[in-house]
């Protein structure tokens, strides 16, 4: 979700651009399992991640600067763009 939120912040990706939407499509693209997961369980688990995972990986001030609620807002953007190219 950060690498997300951090794209769209500094201007290097549009989330509108379904040409971004097809390429992330086909990134997620698992065999077997062609379902983006969304919803208050599954931002539960990436909140409860910050701390533990994002925070030991980011400067101090890359840190400071993420705002969590933006990052999921984006992502839920990027997911709904994404979902018809999974075939959902």
């Amino acid at each position: 979700m950060y690498d997300v939120w951090h794209a769209v912040e500094k201007g290097i990706v549009n989330p509108e651009d379904k040409e971004l939407a097809k390429l992330v499509a086909k990134k997620m693209t698992i065999p077997d399992s062609l379902e983006v997961r969304m919803g208050a369980d599954r931002k539960a688990e990436f909140k409860a991640q910050v701390e533990t995972q994002l925070k030991p990986v980011l400067r101090d001030v890359d840190f400071k600067a993420f705002d969590f609620e933006t990052g999921w807002a984006q992502l839920e953007r990027v997911a709904g763009m994404v979902k018809p190219y999974l075939g959902e």
